[in-house]
């Protein structure tokens, strides 16, 4: 539809807005399922040592989804699930229900990350 070297900035920009609203997706996600759960269920612990969940949030996934759309679609699939895979290993023994909501937040903005690519590649032709 639209092409030619005129676009690479429109592109760009779109690429940019589409991460923040993955970004934004990913928070509203985490967000919601925390509400829930502290609405459901007593929390035994009021975050005392859950340092990790903000920081993995903000730090991993975060710049992840902004490198998603600027990369090749097998690299951007390999950071993915390197990026979800990680907290697992390494945190699912302590704290799993966290771990599960980091996990399904994460992977919500990545169907939205890989979605907006799509959209973006079918209607710019790459």
């Amino acid at each position: 539809m639209l092409s030619g070297k005129s676009n690479s900035a429109k592109i760009f920009l779109i690429k940019i807005i589409a991460s923040i609203l993955c970004c934004v997706v990913l928070i509203f996600i985490h967000d919601l399922g925390h509400y829930i759960y502290t609405n459901s269920f007593t929390p035994r612990s009021k975050g005392v040592g859950l340092g990790f969940v903000s920081f993995y949030l903000i730090f991993v996934i975060s710049p992840s989804l902004f490198v998603i759309p600027f990369v090749s679609f097998r690299m951007s699939v390999v950071i993915s699930i390197l990026v979800l895979v990680y907290p697992f290993l390494q945190w699912f023994s302590t704290n799993p229900l966290r771990v599960i909501l980091i996990v399904l937040s994460g992977f919500l903005a990545y169907l939205v990350a890989f979605l907006m690519r799509g959209l973006i590649d079918v209607c710019f032709k790459k």
